[in-house]
């Protein structure tokens, strides 16, 4: 199988789709050494392209970048959770811990920079920003059991 080629889902090496018994894909982003990744194209056709994610959930054996985030439930949710209607959920629960990483990160920023030029009104909304997007993983994490 060559890049560009479509293929079938049966394909992707590195998916059992066997055994996904008509549970979602949370991704066909994989990194083993190198990146491979497929797009959806057309009911059951994916086409796999060459390139690397600016900011994705993969799957790997091990992290690309040390400072790449690990979750178990996120794992969990992506390997054995992901029923038809989990989608949205789960999808809004990673993009709340990409942005809880990228908020975390802009503290440290906001450290360094010193308490000059309103940086502590920076600190204190983000922190705001951190509490309200916890209240949105609670929430989703809900309705994720509910489902379940």
């Amino acid at each position: 199988m060559a890049l560009g080629d479509i293929v079938q889902l049966t394909d992707v090496r590195y998916l059992d789709s066997s055994a996904l018994q008509g549970r979602f894909i949370s991704t066909l982003t994989f990194y083993e050494e190198t990146w491979r990744l497929w797009l959806p194209l057309e009911e059951g056709k994916f086409v796999e392209i060459s390139g690397f994610p600016a900011e994705a959930l993969y799957f790997a054996r091990e992290p690309e970048l040390k400072t790449d985030i690990y979750s178990s439930f996120l794992t969990f949710m992506a390997q054995r959770a992901n029923f038809v209607g989990l989608e949205k959920p789960f999808s809004g629960i990673s993009d709340d811990f990409f942005n809880l990483s990228a908020s975390l990160a802009k503290l440290d920023l906001i450290f360094e920079a010193g308490p000059q030029n309103g940086s502590h009104r920076m600190a204190a909304t983000e922190v705001e920003y951190l509490l309200l997007v916890c209240r949105s993983v609670f929430d989703l994490l809900q309705e994720i059991i509910s489902k379940l």
